[in-house]
């Protein structure tokens, strides 16, 4: 039977082991809901997704408005591999960071009401972004 200090060391080494596993999920799954917005929404207006590193991404969206005038946003999303956390900025305001968390089985993101899986946090990073205009 394993102690506490035992139990500790294996979430951080399977958190070591799995971040950079699960930033490349990341990474696919708001590259899926870029392409998924510009295919079933391209009414409202688009979103290009760029991999500037291995370590950061940026999304900028366009959003119609009315006549010619347009919106456009910019998400970054970082991959912080030191600290297994993912900071997030909308048009260069103030960053949110998502600490990466593990537990006997998986690595996941951290938020304030406990774990996500990835499809949540890339809609948690986006959803706004896409639907609402600043």
């Amino acid at each position: 039977m394993a102690n506490w200090i035992e139990n500790r060391f294996t979430r951080e080494t399977r958190l070591a082991e799995g971040a950079d596993n699960l930033w490349q999920k990341i990474v696919a799954s708001i590259e899926e809901c870029c392409d998924s917005f510009n295919e079933h929404y391209r009414h409202l207006g688009s979103a290009h997704y760029k991999a500037t590193n291995g370590h950061r991404i940026v999304v900028t969206i366009t959003l119609f408005g009315s006549g010619s005038l347009a919106v456009n946003r910019t998400v970054a999303v970082d991959f912080s591999r030191p600290q297994c956390a993912i900071d997030v900025s909308v048009d260069g305001e103030s960053t949110i960071t998502f600490p990466m968390g593990s537990d006997d089985s998986s690595v996941f993101v951290m938020a304030s009401e406990g774990s996500m899986v990835v499809d949540d946090f890339s809609r948690r990073v986006l959803e706004k972004s896409l639907f609402n205009k600043p």
